[in-house]
């Protein structure tokens, strides 16, 4: 008995085949700044009452990378009192960076590094400035632009 394949198992076997292709070509370094987007939402969020201010930080910043996040800083409270001591009493400081960072060397230097997996995971932060490049259990790593060692990267 001869088998026939059917236009629609041709289909079928055509997009899985995309797909499975798709996902071995596409495992290469994966940026993620969110260094331009933490300065959006800490500006937009400072005038705001506390709780609104707080609350707009978590749903723009914790909930979405809360797996970064919460390997970075700790849990969710770290995170909120990392917020209030140390990024709104220096907010100036950080806008400052923000505007003369060389982003494209950033994004140059952490692409180059030889000892990063292909497939990685960088989360490009204004963070606490506790190191300058760390990985976590999962693999994913962090870049934090408030540590000394990217200050030779302003413009």
């Amino acid at each position: 008995m001869k088998r026939l394949i059917t236009p629609t198992t041709l289909c079928l076997l055509t997009f899985f085949g995309t797909l499975s292709l798709s996902a071995q070509v596409q495992s290469e370094l994966k940026i993620v700044d969110l260094s331009k987007k933490e300065v959006r939402v800490f500006n937009a969020a400072q005038k705001l009452p506390d709780e609104a201010r707080m609350n707009l930080i978590m749903d723009s910043l914790f909930i979405p990378y809360t797996q970064f996040w919460s390997s970075y800083l700790g849990s969710e409270k770290k995170f909120l009192r990392w917020v209030k001591k140390d990024v709104y009493p220096n907010l100036e400081k950080l806008n400052e960076l923000n505007d003369t960072l060389n982003r494209e060397a950033v994004l140059k230097i952490v692409s180059a590094d030889k000892r990063r997996k292909r497939d990685s995971i960088v989360y490009v932060v204004f963070g606490p400035g506790c190191t300058d490049v760390g990985r976590f259990q999962d693999g994913t790593e962090v870049v934090d632009l408030m540590h000394e060692k990217y200050s030779a990267l302003n413009r």
